[in-house]
């Protein structure tokens, strides 16, 4: 059903040994059977390694100098544990930081100065994610069993840290959450809006009704690209995610993959800069047990696009 929908997008026809068919078969005998055997991972819940949460360090010395930093694992009922960054004056604002897709809470730290001027800031890992607890992730989950993955310990974590700071339970915070975290944060607010102050979204994943992207790909694009589209399409709803390639590129090769995109994202940083955002990305990835990373599917539809 896949390669159907695929070819009618393309609008090529599916006869048996065309090009259409042969590449299909190739995607799914020398890609899938090797990166998405079995579904969604299936090892035990576990903190990553030490190595992850010492990059981060190094991330975070790089970036931030005027406020001390605050480092902890938050243990939750629930059983996950939260890893975090706290900065500031527990007088002041609450504020929230919460990352994207794939990343850490470690790619803030040229904001936190910033930040713990104005605020008692907080960071945290997603869990699935960076140095945070690695659940299994449900197969095949529903959009209500995806979201809760992630803010079902979000919400215990949040307690905690405002019992940490002396704040009441009830207080309202502000958060402030980049592209999936966006996501994520704004599906707190509508579940929990007494628990939000203020909610700021930064290029927040899954805002737009449909994806510019989509829009020009349908109607603009060449045969070639919209080939090339429906391919990424394919590998996006099957789960292929960016960690996966690296995993599956192995050391070396999945090294270059993370510093080549880390060059692109962040060409303003410096290069020591540049090489610790690799080592960390890369730690994440490939050296911590697969996670939050399979949620993608689960919540947006290729493009970025809501899934609701």
């Amino acid at each position: 059903m896949a390669r159907q929908m695929m070819a009618a997008a393309l609008g090529i026809g599916m006869s048996s040994g065309g090009w259409a068919e042969r590449g299909f078969a190739r995607a799914r005998e020398w890609i899938l059977p090797t990166m998405c055997a079995g579904g969604t991972h299936s090892g035990p819940q576990r903190l990553p390694p030490q190595r992850v949460r010492d990059l981060e360090h190094d991330l975070l010395t790089l970036g931030s100098s005027r406020h001390a930093l605050e480092r902890s694992v938050v243990e939750l009922p629930c059983g996950a544990a939260i890893n975090t960054v706290s900065a500031g004056d527990t007088s002041k604002p609450m504020l929230v930081v919460a990352h994207g897709y794939g990343a850490g809470l470690a790619l803030f730290a040229r904001n936190i100065d910033a930040l713990a001027d104005h605020f008692r800031v907080h960071l945290f890992d997603w869990v699935g994610f960076g140095a945070s607890s690695r659940p299994v992730f449900p197969r095949n989950p529903s959009h209500q069993d995806a979201t809760d993955f992630f803010l079902m310990p979000f919400g215990e974590w949040l307690d905690e840290i405002k019992s940490r700071d002396g704040r009441h339970v009830k207080e309202p915070v502000h958060i402030m959450a980049h592209s999936l975290g966006g996501y994520l944060a704004a599906e707190f607010a509508l579940r929990s809006p007494e628990d939000v102050a203020q909610l700021f979204l930064v290029s927040p994943a899954g805002v737009p009704a449909e994806s510019a992207l989509l829009q020009r790909i349908s109607t603009d694009a060449s045969l070639l690209r919209r080939a090339l589209f429906s391919l990424l399409a394919f590998l996006w709803e099957h789960n292929v995610t960016p960690q996966r390639i690296a995993r599956f590129l192995g050391d070396k090769r999945g090294k270059r993959f993370v510093h080549r995109y880390i060059e692109n994202r962040f060409p303003h940083v410096s290069a020591s800069e540049q090489v610790a955002m690799a080592e960390y990305f890369h730690a994440t990835a490939v050296e911590a047990s697969p996670s939050g990373e399979y949620a993608l599917s689960a919540l947006l539809a290729p493009g970025a696009v809501a899934k609701v």
